[in-house]
């Protein structure tokens, strides 16, 4: 019974913004979050997925789509927004969106001024970190992302290495889910409205590190999403 009804659910609709595509579907941005997004849920023992990623590259002028038939709206490496896209964000996550904004090379603090005076970012977005071991040292045992990963058989979270974050200061009406062993906000969330907000310090891909090619990666997307 429980495998008719997953059958029968339409999956959720996912926007993965693009903010760097690669030359070959290799070297996009979001080649890793797609192909971990894909895979079929543990003990279905079906190849479906709960989720249907849709890749939008953004470059230039190019606005963002119509939101409300995503569940989810995910930025990766996005440098800026306009002022419309940040509106319609805003709008999007009040009526109960969800938005996951991922770090990366790209990104511009002032590119994300409108989003920040609307008061949607759960944290203020600073300098680039200066190449290191950025180690996940901290999380929230009992936040719905980290309680099945806080298990040890399940895998150390802490094996988690980052080459580059981008520094963070949290909202006072935000709370900090994970930190680096410095310190660093890595894992930021806020509600907004009836919608969330997440903010992750580092990068979706291998630019910033090798976590894609952890076997935590899958997991841990999953359990954002």
């Amino acid at each position: 019974r429980r495998w008719l009804a997953f059958e029968a659910q339409q999956p959720d609709r996912l926007l993965l913004v693009d903010g760097e595509p690669g030359a070959s579907v290799f070297g996009n941005e979001t080649y890793y979050l797609e192909a971990a997004l894909r895979l079929a849920v543990a003990g279905q023992n079906a190849p479906l997925t709960p989720y249907e990623p849709v890749r939008l590259a953004l470059s230039g002028p190019q606005s963002l789509p119509d939101l409300s038939e995503y569940r989810v709206v995910m930025l990766c490496n996005v440098a800026a927004l306009s002022a419309a896209d940040s509106s319609r964000l805003d709008r999007y996550v009040a009526a109960g969106g969800r938005l996951l904004v991922f770090a990366g090379a790209k990104l511009q603090p002032e590119g994300y001024a409108a989003l920040q005076e609307a008061g949607l970012m759960p944290a203020t977005i600073g300098i680039q970190a200066d190449p290191a071991s950025y180690r996940m040292q901290t999380w929230d045992k009992e936040h719905p992302i980290f309680r099945p990963l806080s298990d040890p058989q399940q895998g150390d979270l802490r094996r988690l290495v980052f080459r580059r974050i981008v520094r963070m200061k949290a909202n006072s009406e935000a709370k900090v889910l994970a930190a680096t062993d410095g310190g660093d906000p890595l894992l930021v969330e806020k509600s907004r409205g009836r919608g969330t907000v997440l903010l992750f310090a580092a990068a979706a891909d291998r630019q910033w590190g090798d976590w894609p090619q952890s076997r935590l990666y899958v997991p841990l997307v999953h359990q954002v999403l």
